[in-house]
């Protein structure tokens, strides 16, 4: 008899009770009608499995000239994934001020078994009132993502957030947020003025007088 004595969201550990012959050499490991190794021993780990999804085990025995005995098999099932992603602020900083309307925000998140979105979020500072929100595909167990949008000028809170394939999400709440200001662009210094035209200089044609008294 086979028993599924342990198991987690990406493994089940079976082991089994067996008789063994003076001829025996090892038993052949099946699951879900796929060879994976001949062992001795009489347990088997599955790893690398999908969470909250059945597995069927296949175990039969092998003497040492090759005879194969009959099938033993059992059916269990991975847990259920509970644990949510992580998000994570990449940039900009915090408290963030610039007069450049168009701003990137970069969001990165981690999950323990696979990824499947990350969202980003702006609020108005002072009301709270959600603004603008997307979000974007990501996959594996870490993934980065970025925004670019723009923005009027004013104060704002941003947040990031991820959801993974099991249906686990988390985000930051607009407590946690990271704060941005766009502030008003300075006014354009004054063109230089054109220079006036300069005077013309007067030439006198006046009589030479002879101080000589001659």
């Amino acid at each position: 008899v086979i028993n599924d004595v342990l198991n987690g969201t990406t493994w089940i550990f079976w082991d089994w009770s067996y008789a063994t012959p003076s001829d025996f050499s090892h038993f052949e490991i099946w699951l879900n009608e796929t060879f994976k190794e001949n062992k001795s021993n009489s347990d088997y780990n599955a790893t690398g499995l999908s969470a909250n999804t059945g597995y069927e085990i296949q175990v039969r025995p092998v003497d040492d000239v090759g005879n194969i005995g009959k099938w033993t098999n059992d059916t269990a099932r991975t847990a259920n994934d509970t644990t949510p992603p992580t998000p994570i602020f990449v940039s900009p900083v915090n408290f963030y001020n610039t007069t450049n309307p168009t701003v990137t925000f970069v969001c990165d998140a981690t999950d323990d078994l696979g990824l499947q979105n990350i969202t980003w979020k702006v609020y108005d500072n002072t009301t709270f009132a959600l603004l603008n929100s997307e979000t974007k595909p990501a996959s594996g167990t870490s993934a980065s993502a970025s925004f670019t949008k723009t923005l009027a000028v004013g104060g704002y809170r941003w947040t990031c957030g991820a959801g993974d394939e099991a249906g686990n999400t988390q985000e930051f709440s607009i407590f946690a947020a990271r704060n941005l200001t766009i502030l008003p662009a300075p006014p354009e210094p004054p063109a230089p003025g054109g220079g006036g035209g300069g005077g013309g200089a007067n030439i006198g044609t006046g009589t030479n007088t002879n101080l000589s008294g001659k």
